[in-house]
């Protein structure tokens, strides 16, 4: 297991950058900048935008055209390991993401979540996973 403690209790804040307020994405992005000495790209042109349905609908496209141009940074693999993305689906979205720190368990936040380590086995998150990836470089 990884220690993450310094990333519990973080607020949810909509393409937040901070400790102070982030977004899944960028939780993964400061533990791999902070543990790893590895810059994710932030996406910050990436924003869901719900204020209409077609907006979200872009913004969706948007997402899984970013996610495609750096797909091959990413391997898929069966077994998760500490440090590895996991990709799950939340309603509609597919792009919630989450860190594994330890062979149950992930770091993530979202909307009304401060950032929180769940167990992605259990009821809530084990048939909404999509995968988990591995950074290649």
């Amino acid at each position: 297991m990884i220690d993450v403690s310094d990333y519990i209790g973080i607020p949810f804040v909509d393409n937040g950058r901070t400790k102070a307020g982030c977004d899944c994405w960028r939780l993964v992005g400061m533990v791999y900048r902070d543990h790893l000495n590895i810059e994710l790209p932030e996406f910050p042109d990436v924003y869901i935008d719900r204020s209409s349905n077609t907006a979200l609908l872009k913004s969706l496209q948007r997402v899984a055209d970013r996610m495609n141009e750096y797909k091959q940074r990413w391997k898929s693999v069966d077994k998760p390991q500490p440090y590895d993305v996991i990709i799950l689906h939340t309603g509609e979205l597919l792009y919630h993401c989450g860190l594994v720190v330890d062979r149950r368990n992930m770091l993530h936040t979202m909307e009304n979540i401060d950032s929180a380590i769940e167990d992605f086995t259990g009821l809530m998150w084990k048939n909404k996973i999509e995968g988990f990836h591995r950074y290649a470089g």
